[in-house]
């Protein structure tokens, strides 16, 4: 009886992260929408091309992992709204793109001008047929996900190797910022839908990169583990509203501190890419 009371309150709570998470999305997308049918905010644009410099660092280090993306059959998680996919539709032989809120489906899909697939659907039950991708990824959506195991564990299912950004749970800058974020409630998504902050971002404090290795390890996969990013793309988005250049002297600073092994442990988030053995 215990055993099910617990995996009764699992699930409840796994579906609660995940109706936060489609209402919060589908309030932004729809927003954002409307907006991008009109003009390009200037937070959005910021965002965008703010996260467009490290998501394109990112990107090369998982292209190189995996011998160039060049032809292959990718799978993005989480979508979302982000640049970084024109360089997926670029590369890849074909791209499909899921998240669970049909409103930010639409919004993707209208900025990439239906030059992909898209697909509705939850990251631990994804609608596709063992091994059909050759790469499965997804850019800052896991800690959206309740449940990041089970949704690595269908990554796996549907492909032959996978690649995750997310937060450096373990680094000094990134557990300043959850701090500062949880004490003065700084997040922008808390204030714009009524959805709790803790189920939106549900993993906030980020991801332990040990405890993700050994997980993916023991998955059966060889993994390739990197850090990068001195200061969290949200703290960049605010600086850059007051440095128009600093984006650009952080990443030259970056790049002599990944080249420093203690230094390099303490950068803020995570690359993973994994293959199966």
């Amino acid at each position: 009886m215990l055993g099910d009371s617990q995996e009764q309150n699992n699930f409840d709570t796994n579906l609660e992260v995940k109706l936060a998470n489609r209402s919060a999305w589908n309030t932004l997308g729809s927003g954002w929408r409307n907006d991008l049918g009109q003009k390009v905010p200037v937070d959005v644009r910021r965002m965008i091309e703010t996260r467009k410099r490290f998501y394109q660092k990112v990107y090369g280090m998982i292209d190189s992992f995996f011998g160039s993306l060049k032809g292959r059959v990718v799978l993005d998680l989480g979508c979302g709204f982000s640049d970084y996919q024109f360089w997926l539709i670029r590369d890849s032989g074909c791209l499909v793109s899921v998240d669970l809120s049909v409103e930010m489906v639409k919004l993707c899909r209208e900025h990439l001008e239906n030059k992909n697939l898209f697909v509705v659907a939850d990251a631990e039950h994804l609608p596709f047929r063992e091994g059909v991708f050759d790469v499965a990824l997804t850019f800052q959506a896991l800690h959206h996900f309740p449940c990041w195991k089970s949704s690595l564990r269908e990554m796996k299912r549907v492909s032959d190797g996978l690649a995750f950004y997310e937060p450096n749970g373990k680094s000094v800058p990134h557990v300043i910022m959850h701090l500062i974020r949880k004490t003065f409630h700084t997040e922008n998504r808390a204030k714009t839908v009524k959805d709790d902050y803790a189920l939106v971002e549900f993993h906030a404090e980020g991801f332990s990169g040990g405890e993700v290795a050994n997980f993916l390890k023991s998955e059966g996969f060889n993994v390739c583990l990197r850090t990068v990013g001195i200061i969290p793309v949200s703290v960049m988005q605010n600086l850059s509203k007051i440095f128009p250049f600093a984006s650009c002297l952080v990443d030259c600073v970056e790049n002599l501190f990944m080249k420093i092994p203690f230094v390099r442990g303490q950068l803020g988030n995570l690359v993973v890419s994994a293959r199966k053995f």
